[in-house]
């Protein structure tokens, strides 16, 4: 505990005392323990979005090249460097990455990545339209038409097909027909030039945010944004159960639809879901650090042994988690049932140490 405890210390150096010259912390041993904590917490959400900022720049700056004729493949691989930044800050939805009524919540993740609220036949009725060269048409577009989520489809289809029913307008009247291929293929990279310029800039609103957001962490037990160090442990506690809800039992879903997994068109499902983990791994070990406080160490290493075991496994299934899911389905059950091992843990000897909260739907998935 006493680095988190130095880290608080030093964060109180910068935002310790009110207008009057008051300290505006007052707790115990334990209590600054949890504050430290926060702090840690903070810092690393912090890091992770710095670092998905400088993947969206380079980002956009792969697709405006390949916008100018360079071939896609520097802009792929950008967008599979992005999508690993971004799905480690998956995990980390507090602040303004989160929804609802949770503190600070500005839910300006689903600007960065919708999924899964995801249209491909969306996408590609805005490359009919052209709407998104219009300088209005962040301003009316919903979600599952930009982000990382469209970007992936505009730089991975590979065809020159749409992704409609035959009959929405833009096949049933022969609007797409009448593009040709090669109109198609200019209208996509034109649209993902104007999409990765927009991730970029969220990237950056995103990370800015945060540091508004962070440096206001230090304070938790003045009531903004958190009560005190556990309600912000709690909060994300809470987001790290992400992969109990959405990694466990939809990514990895041994029984699950080969066409439905998360990222069908850059093949990239299984490497989002280990990302997913390694953001949680970067979490758990500043709540290691409060389970040693508590004397359960033990649990401690389980939790740490358990993720490590479940990166491994998870990266270990062979090829895309598609192909895996139609051939290999007892390998997605493994990934699976290694992830359930942290979440279990989590769930029971966790919350009961550190005093934590289960959210609702966690709360309610029995395995």
């Amino acid at each position: 505990m006493f680095r988190y405890v130095v880290a608080f210390a030093a964060a109180l150096a910068v935002a310790g005392c009110d207008e009057d010259g008051a300290t505006v912390v007052d707790a115990g041993p334990e209590e600054l323990g949890r504050r430290g904590a926060a702090v840690a917490l903070s810092g690393i959400v912090g890091a992770h979005l710095e670092a998905f900022a400088a993947a969206a720049d380079a980002l956009d700056a792969a697709v405006t090249a390949y916008a100018g004729g360079a071939a896609p493949s520097d802009a792929q691989g950008a967008w599979r460097a992005a999508a690993l930044a971004w799905q480690a800050v998956e995990v980390m939805q507090v602040g303004p990455l989160a929804k609802g009524t949770a503190p600070g919540a500005q839910g300006l993740r689903d600007e960065i990545y919708s999924w899964p609220t995801v249209s491909p036949c969306r996408v590609d009725q805005e490359v009919v339209t052209e709407r998104y060269a219009d300088p209005g048409f962040f301003d009316a577009a919903v979600v599952n038409v930009y982000g990382l989520d469209a970007l992936e489809y505009l730089l991975f289809r590979a065809d020159a097909g749409n992704a409609c029913d035959r009959q929405v307008r833009i096949n049933a009247d022969g609007a797409w027909g009448a593009l040709g291929e090669a109109e198609v293929v200019r209208r996509r990279t034109a649209y993902a030039a104007v999409l990765a310029g927009r991730l970029a800039a969220d990237a950056r609103r995103l990370r800015d945010a945060w540091a508004g957001f962070g440096a206001k962490v230090a304070k938790a037990g003045d009531g903004e944004p958190y009560e005190s160090g556990q309600h912000a442990m709690n909060d994300v506690f809470r987001a790290m159960f992400y992969i109990d809800l959405d990694v466990k039992d939809v990514k990895l879903d041994p029984d699950g639809d080969p066409a439905d997994v998360e990222s069908p068109f850059a093949a990239h499902s299984k490497e989002n879901a280990v990302a997913n983990l390694r953001g949680v791994q970067a979490l758990l070990g500043v709540f290691a650090e409060q389970l040693r406080a508590e004397g359960a160490g033990e649990l401690a290493d389980a939790l740490g042994a358990a993720t490590t075991d479940a990166i491994a496994t998870v990266g270990a299934v062979e090829g895309p988690l598609g192909a895996a899911l139609r051939e290999r389905r007892e390998s997605v059950a493994a990934a699976q049932t290694a992830v359930r091992r942290i979440t279990d843990l989590m769930k029971t000897q966790m919350v009961t140490v550190l005093s934590l909260s289960v959210p609702q739907e966690g709360a309610a998935d029995n395995d």
